[in-house]
């Protein structure tokens, strides 16, 4: 190994996969013309408050959301650097489309919220600074944003009423509505945040939390989730305030679909991106999507979707050899441990990685930055002696699988579950391929349908934490019970939701309806993170962000590589769905429901203590259930023996701090 085999290779760190994440590396002259479309597009909102748009396309690889990184932060940093009161001159949203496109407006409302509150340059978050423009924008006495930021942050320490005052005023301009109201109150006063910022993101809650937020006990129904999801979005972009555009950027919009052919995905995207143009004002729109699925997207939406969507095109091409000799010196220059050797060759602003090796990737006259930079890595390695990094496609995707599939058991709670059921399991069917598929579209109670051989299972997601909302689905379904498309109905609940004792309606309901032979199914924890990482490797492929040496990982690799590898936790999921899980508990399904409540309050408990709560004349009985769900219940024989919630062993091998290996 030589002297640059001691030092980290600059090429290996700092891809972009996220708009927010920090843009330490950039050279502003590569697609300088992209982003110039982009920052007039927002001069000309943040003047007139008028609603726009710039639609961004280029090939795999091309840097598409390192542009919207430097966007972000040319918006959150720069500009805020260069006023004297140093807030924000745009709230940011950065929306990847990793969904199905039936849940497209409740993945924006999630993923809107979750940036409102995002911490910037110190203790504030977006949505305090929106408010304080909004206040300024109102305020007779026209004190300053930065006044009525710093008048915010006071009440959210006080807990005054003044600030739930102020913001009254805004609804009367707004027209927010009283919910919306008191959940923006909370947050902003540090009231009740997690309850309140889970019932903004739309998660559901049970009704003691409802309470506590003074807001509707009402069950929600779950037929309007998609309206209810796109009123609240719109809401919050009527928030957007003179001088403070509200900037949405959606990314990944290929992942949308669920076959390259699908055109109802795009379609439903245009739908949407019409809509929050025609229903916003100060809100600058921004779609990237690869240049090989432009026409398809042209194609698939409305002329008048169109034209509200792509107001302007902006082209992210290749780069040319002078580009990519700029991309290579930036990273060289900002490698601290290659300073001194690169100060005795002052005259090469690319050593020590030779120009000649990298002029054949310039032989058609341009590159992609991605391919760009793997070749300069792989030259990196070369010039220290280091091994080559394996060139096996199949280790590739196994490593890039278990990272997802690790994240998400660390990671991913019951909030998510409906969104991974409907995308996951429509991937899932894709894979498997006859006699198993999955029908995505929504019909009454039923959230899509599983297809076997010539059989149509109804699949009802009952992920609810308010009993009420959950007892009304219930009691829907059981009027339905045996008419024409509910003969066969499935009904799938986290299990890390226990129905508690004191729910007695919701369990009488659930009871009836397995009576009727609708079979209560609780996947495995590592089911429905295997779903979460079959999401995103997926998702990941199809917008082209999945790269193996430099080029992206055609789809069809990825689904042969799946089929041969598929995870275990995934092969027999819907035989599980339709065969197991009440034939296993059978007559137990209440008392496990009672098991499953205890141990999610206390997490450990003495095998005898848990019989005299459960008021189990003997322990045979407990034992049995214990048995028949070794995926859901932990057991140590002891002496003493305790039973506890399962966590599944690679959460266990997890370091200190939390972060995958």
């Amino acid at each position: 190994m030589t002297a640059l085999g001691q030092i980290s290779n600059p090429f290996k760190s700092n891809v972009v996969t996220d708009a927010w994440q920090p843009l330490v590396l950039d050279v502003p002259a590569i697609h300088q013309e992209a982003f110039e479309r982009c920052r007039n597009a927002f001069e000309g909102v943040r003047r007139r408050r008028q609603t726009d748009s710039v639609l961004l396309h280029g090939p795999a690889g091309s840097g598409k959301t390192h542009l919207l990184a430097r966007l972000q932060r040319y918006l959150n940093v720069d500009q805020g650097n260069g006023h004297s009161d140093r807030l924000l001159r745009a709230i940011f949203v950065s929306v990847p489309l990793s969904t199905s496109a039936h849940g497209l407006w409740p993945h924006l409302r999630r993923r809107f919220v979750d940036d409102l509150l995002r911490p910037l340059q110190g203790e504030t978050n977006q949505l305090q600074r929106l408010v304080a423009f909004r206040m300024s924008a109102l305020d007779p006495q026209r004190r300053s944003a930065r006044d009525w930021l710093l008048w915010v942050r006071r009440q959210s320490a006080q807990e005054t009423p003044n600030l739930r005052k102020n913001l009254e005023i805004l609804d009367q301009h707004s027209q927010l509505g009283l919910e919306l109201g008191q959940a923006l109150s909370l947050v902003l006063m540090g009231k009740n945040v997690a309850d309140a910022r889970a019932w903004l993101r739309g998660d559901g809650l049970p009704e003691s939390a409802l309470r506590r937020l003074d807001l509707s006990l009402d069950p929600v129904d779950e037929r309007d989730r998609e309206d209810q999801a796109r009123e609240m979005v719109l809401a919050l972009c009527r928030l957007a305030a003179p001088g403070l555009p509200i900037v949405v950027c959606f990314d990944q919009i290929e992942a949308l679909q669920a076959h390259r052919q699908d055109q109802d995905a795009l379609f439903r995207f245009g739908q949407m991106a019409a809509a929050l143009f025609n229903h916003s004002k100060g809100v600058l729109l921004i779609s990237c999507i690869q240049s090989s699925v432009l026409d398809h997207l042209r194609d698939a939406v409305r002329q008048s979707d169109w034209d509200r969507l792509a107001r302007t095109v902006g082209v992210l091409d290749p780069l040319d050899a002078e580009q990519g000799r700029r991309l290579v010196a930036r990273r060289l220059r900002a490698w601290p441990e290659l300073a001194p050797m690169r100060a005795e060759h002052p005259d090469d602003e690319l050593w020590p990685i030779p120009w000649n090796q990298l002029e054949p990737l310039f032989a058609s006259g341009a590159s992609t930055a991605r391919r760009i930079i793997t070749h300069a890595a792989f030259i990196f390695d070369q010039l220290g002696g280091r091994p080559p990094e394996a060139a096996d496609l199949d280790e590739h995707l196994s490593t890039a699988y278990d990272r997802y599939r690790l994240e998400a058991l660390l990671r991913s709670g019951p909030g998510e579950t409906d969104e991974n059921l409907r995308h996951g399991l429509t991937l899932l069917s894709q894979v498997l391929g006859p006699p198993w598929a999955i029908d995505p579209r929504v019909k009454g109670d039923a959230d899509m349908t599983l297809v076997h051989d010539r059989t149509r299972y109804r699949i009802s997601l009952c992920n609810h934490l308010n009993m009420g909302s959950l007892a009304a689905r219930l009691r829907r379904l059981e009027s339905r019970a045996g008419q024409k498309g509910y003969q066969h109905v499935i009904l799938i609940r986290d299990p890390r939701l226990p129905i508690s004792p004191t729910a007695a309606r919701t369990r009488r309901l659930l009871s009836g309806l397995i009576e009727k032979k609708a079979p209560l199914y609780e996947p495995p924890v590592e089911a429905l993170a295997g779903l979460k990482a079959l999401r995103q490797l997926m998702s990941e492929t199809r917008a082209g962000d999945l790269a193996h040496h430099g080029e992206a990982v055609p789809e069809e690799a990825v689904r042969e590589w799946l089929v041969r590898n598929l995870d275990p936790a995934l092969k027999g999921l819907f035989e599980d769905m339709i065969h197991q899980t009440q034939e296993r508990l059978g007559d137990d399904a209440e008392l496990w429901q009672d098991l499953a409540a205890l141990l999610d309050e206390v997490m450990v408990a003495p095998l005898e203590e848990v019989q005299k709560r459960l008021g189990l004349g003997s322990l045979e009985r407990l034992e049995d259930i214990i048995r028949r769900r070794p995926d859901r219940i932990g057991w140590l024989q002891g002496p003493p023996a305790l039973l506890f919630s399962f966590v599944p062993a690679d959460v266990l091998n997890v370091p200190t701090g939390g972060e995958p290996l």
